[in-house]
């Protein structure tokens, strides 16, 4: 596992302790890795951090076995497609306690369901063609129900780039405003619909 930040690499030490896994500290680009040394690739909700995104293809595909496979996917809190009666709220709610965040079309965000970036099914496929190192890139897209109650809505949205942006007061005051949402207008639980976008493809 190769962890950026040192917070975060703790967490997956303490976590995974006696198991077979060993945590690397810095950017993917710059750890010192074997090459032609793994079977998989895999990020989680992490890919678009790596600029230029070409630097970390060229990687992947540094350290992989001819055959190995690279997987990116991303989790959107949204799906246009379907009615997201929480986020709207949500979204109108900010919109007058703290506006910073209630535009979610912000291109920096790839978790709402309005931006683009993860979606862009054209783009992404793009990216690993580019490097001409990787066979045809396979795409899906699987939808699926979130269900989180207050206390769960607060811990992720607190884990959310443009929220840790915030002063812990301000931040704090949002999630206040997002929790009691919850509870007095959804009960308490709250369902929303999300997608993952899932880009694999093999190594020449």
């Amino acid at each position: 596992a190769i962890e950026l930040s040192d917070v975060f690499a703790d967490r997956l030490e303490d976590r995974f302790a006696g198991a077979a896994v060993t945590v690397l500290r810095g950017p993917f680009e710059a750890v010192e890795l074997p090459a032609a040394s793994f079977d998989l690739v895999v990020a989680a909700t992490s890919f678009h951090w790596i600029v230029p995104t070409h630097e970390g293809m060229e990687r992947a595909a540094e350290v992989l076995r001819p055959g190995g496979w690279l997987v990116l996917w991303w989790n959107v809190f949204g799906d246009a497609s379907r009615p997201d009666p929480f986020g709207d709220a949500l979204d109108e709610l900010l919109r007058h306690v703290e506006p910073t965040l209630a535009d979610r079309a912000d291109p920096g965000n790839p978790f709402t369901s309005m931006v683009p970036y993860a979606q862009d099914e054209a783009a992404r496929v793009a990216e690993f063609d580019a490097t001409g190192r990787f066979d045809a890139v396979r795409h899906e897209l699987i939808s699926w129900t979130g269900r989180h109650d207050a206390s769960e809505l607060r811990s992720l949205f607190a884990s959310f780039s443009p929220w840790l942006a915030l002063s812990e007061e301000r931040r704090g005051a949002a999630l206040d405003h997002l929790g009691r949402l919850a509870v007095e207008r959804f009960g308490g639980v709250v369902e929303r619909p999300y997608q993952t976008p899932v880009y694999l493809a093999r190594r020449r």
